[in-house]
Protein backbone atom coordinates (compact mmCIF):
# COMPACT_ATOMS: atom_id res chain seq x y z
CA UNK A 1 0.00 0.00 0.00
CA UNK A 2 2.71 2.23 0.64
CA UNK A 3 4.57 1.42 -2.58
CA UNK A 4 1.17 2.43 -4.54
CA UNK A 5 0.97 5.91 -2.78
CA UNK A 6 4.53 7.01 -2.79
CA UNK A 7 4.50 5.67 -6.72
CA UNK A 8 1.57 7.56 -6.82
CA UNK A 9 2.37 10.86 -5.46
CA UNK A 10 6.21 11.21 -5.55
CA UNK A 11 6.03 11.92 -9.23
CA UNK A 12 3.61 15.26 -8.47
CA UNK A 13 5.73 16.27 -5.82
CA UNK A 14 9.19 15.85 -7.17
CA UNK A 15 8.21 17.95 -10.12
CA UNK A 16 6.46 20.75 -7.85
CA UNK A 17 9.86 20.93 -5.27
CA UNK A 18 11.88 20.87 -8.57
CA UNK A 19 9.68 24.27 -10.46
CA UNK A 20 10.28 25.69 -6.37
CA UNK A 21 13.90 24.80 -6.67
CA UNK A 22 14.31 26.19 -10.29
CA UNK A 23 12.47 29.95 -9.10
CA UNK A 24 14.15 29.67 -5.75
CA UNK A 25 17.81 29.42 -7.68
CA UNK A 26 16.57 31.54 -10.70
CA UNK A 27 17.32 28.80 -12.97
CA UNK A 28 13.83 29.93 -14.04
CA UNK A 29 12.50 33.73 -13.91
CA UNK A 30 9.39 33.53 -11.81
CA UNK A 31 8.01 35.96 -14.77
CA UNK A 32 8.05 32.93 -17.19
CA UNK A 33 5.27 31.31 -14.81
CA UNK A 34 2.10 32.34 -16.76
CA UNK A 35 3.83 31.19 -19.51
CA UNK A 36 4.26 27.47 -18.28
CA UNK A 37 1.13 27.60 -16.84
CA UNK A 38 -0.44 28.73 -19.96
CA UNK A 39 1.12 25.55 -21.66
CA UNK A 40 0.01 23.12 -18.33
CA UNK A 41 -3.83 24.27 -19.24
CA UNK A 42 -3.82 24.62 -22.84
CA UNK A 43 -1.57 21.98 -24.40
CA UNK A 44 0.01 19.43 -21.35
CA UNK A 45 -3.01 18.79 -19.71
CA UNK A 46 -5.57 18.46 -22.65
CA UNK A 47 -3.06 15.93 -24.13
CA UNK A 48 -3.01 13.96 -21.36
CA UNK A 49 -6.63 13.80 -20.87
CA UNK A 50 -7.03 12.95 -24.36
CA UNK A 51 -4.24 10.18 -24.02
CA UNK A 52 -5.41 8.80 -20.93
CA UNK A 53 -9.31 8.69 -22.60
CA UNK A 54 -7.92 7.18 -25.82
CA UNK A 55 -6.00 4.16 -23.84
CA UNK A 56 -9.32 3.08 -21.72
CA UNK A 57 -11.38 0.68 -23.12
CA UNK A 58 -15.01 1.06 -23.85
CA UNK A 59 -15.84 -1.36 -21.10
CA UNK A 60 -14.69 0.65 -18.52
CA UNK A 61 -16.93 3.73 -19.72
CA UNK A 62 -19.81 1.74 -19.30
CA UNK A 63 -19.84 1.15 -15.22
CA UNK A 64 -22.78 3.72 -14.92
CA UNK A 65 -23.10 3.63 -11.75
CA UNK A 66 -19.97 4.22 -10.86
CA UNK A 67 -19.68 7.07 -12.65
CA UNK A 68 -22.95 8.28 -11.86
CA UNK A 69 -21.82 7.87 -7.91
CA UNK A 70 -18.82 10.32 -9.07
CA UNK A 71 -21.25 13.23 -10.23
CA UNK A 72 -23.37 12.52 -7.58
CA UNK A 73 -20.85 12.71 -5.08
CA UNK A 74 -19.55 15.87 -6.09
CA UNK A 75 -22.97 17.66 -6.21
CA UNK A 76 -23.87 16.03 -2.98
CA UNK A 77 -21.50 17.66 -1.78
CA UNK A 78 -21.69 21.48 -3.12
CA UNK A 79 -25.08 20.80 -2.25
CA UNK A 80 -24.20 20.46 1.51
CA UNK A 81 -21.46 22.91 1.55
CA UNK A 82 -24.54 25.27 0.11
CA UNK A 83 -27.07 24.36 2.60
CA UNK A 84 -24.41 24.21 5.34
CA UNK A 85 -23.38 28.00 4.74
CA UNK A 86 -27.05 29.26 4.17
CA UNK A 87 -28.80 27.62 7.27
CA UNK A 88 -26.31 27.09 9.95
CA UNK A 89 -23.90 30.09 9.27
CA UNK A 90 -26.30 32.08 7.77
CA UNK A 91 -24.07 34.04 4.64
CA UNK A 92 -25.48 35.10 1.45
CA UNK A 93 -26.30 33.51 -1.09
CA UNK A 94 -23.27 34.82 -3.38
CA UNK A 95 -21.04 33.65 -0.06
CA UNK A 96 -22.41 30.37 -0.06
CA UNK A 97 -22.33 29.49 -3.60
CA UNK A 98 -18.06 30.39 -3.60
CA UNK A 99 -17.93 28.29 -0.39
CA UNK A 100 -19.74 25.72 -1.82
CA UNK A 101 -17.80 25.23 -4.99
CA UNK A 102 -14.68 25.83 -2.78
CA UNK A 103 -15.49 22.51 -0.67
CA UNK A 104 -16.46 20.58 -4.00
CA UNK A 105 -14.12 21.25 -6.25
CA UNK A 106 -11.94 18.73 -6.66
CA UNK A 107 -7.98 19.29 -8.60
CA UNK A 108 -9.04 16.43 -10.73
CA UNK A 109 -7.35 17.11 -13.54
CA UNK A 110 -4.12 18.81 -12.21
CA UNK A 111 -3.30 16.08 -9.15
CA UNK A 112 -6.21 13.73 -9.80
CA UNK A 113 -4.84 12.35 -13.08
CA UNK A 114 -1.15 11.58 -12.36
CA UNK A 115 -2.10 9.86 -9.17
CA UNK A 116 -5.59 8.03 -10.43
CA UNK A 117 -3.65 6.80 -13.24
CA UNK A 118 -0.42 5.34 -11.17
CA UNK A 119 -2.99 3.58 -8.49
CA UNK A 120 -5.77 2.43 -11.21
CA UNK A 121 -4.08 2.79 -14.07
CA UNK A 122 -6.05 3.95 -17.69
CA UNK A 123 -9.34 2.66 -15.59
CA UNK A 124 -8.61 5.97 -13.38
CA UNK A 125 -9.05 8.23 -16.33
CA UNK A 126 -12.55 8.33 -16.60
CA UNK A 127 -13.09 9.11 -13.10
CA UNK A 128 -10.98 12.38 -14.08
CA UNK A 129 -13.09 13.03 -17.08
CA UNK A 130 -16.90 12.96 -15.34
CA UNK A 131 -15.50 15.22 -12.52
CA UNK A 132 -13.89 17.48 -14.93
CA UNK A 133 -17.42 17.45 -16.47
CA UNK A 134 -19.86 17.54 -13.63
CA UNK A 135 -17.64 20.59 -12.54
CA UNK A 136 -17.21 22.02 -15.64
CA UNK A 137 -20.69 21.97 -17.08
CA UNK A 138 -22.88 21.84 -13.89
CA UNK A 139 -20.56 23.21 -10.60
CA UNK A 140 -18.95 26.13 -12.13
CA UNK A 141 -22.56 27.20 -14.25
CA UNK A 142 -24.31 26.66 -10.88
CA UNK A 143 -22.42 28.60 -8.82
CA UNK A 144 -22.30 31.69 -11.15
CA UNK A 145 -25.88 31.93 -11.46
CA UNK A 146 -26.23 31.41 -7.88
CA UNK A 147 -23.48 33.71 -7.28
CA UNK A 148 -25.75 36.89 -9.78
CA UNK A 149 -28.61 35.89 -7.85
CA UNK A 150 -27.16 36.89 -4.32
CA UNK A 151 -25.94 40.24 -5.97
CA UNK A 152 -29.42 40.69 -7.02
CA UNK A 153 -28.40 41.28 -10.73
CA UNK A 154 -30.61 40.62 -13.08
CA UNK A 155 -30.42 37.71 -15.33
CA UNK A 156 -29.09 38.24 -19.36
CA UNK A 157 -32.07 37.66 -21.15
CA UNK A 158 -32.55 34.00 -22.60
CA UNK A 159 -31.93 32.23 -19.43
Amino acid sequence: MTQTILSALLPVVFVVALGGLAAHFDIIKKSAAPLFAKFVIDFALPLALFEGVMSVSPSALKDGPFLLAIAVGLMGTYVFALMLSRAIFRHSLSESAMQAITCAFPSMAYSGLPVLEAVLGPEGVPVVVIGNLVTSLIMIPLTLILAEIGQGAPLPKGT
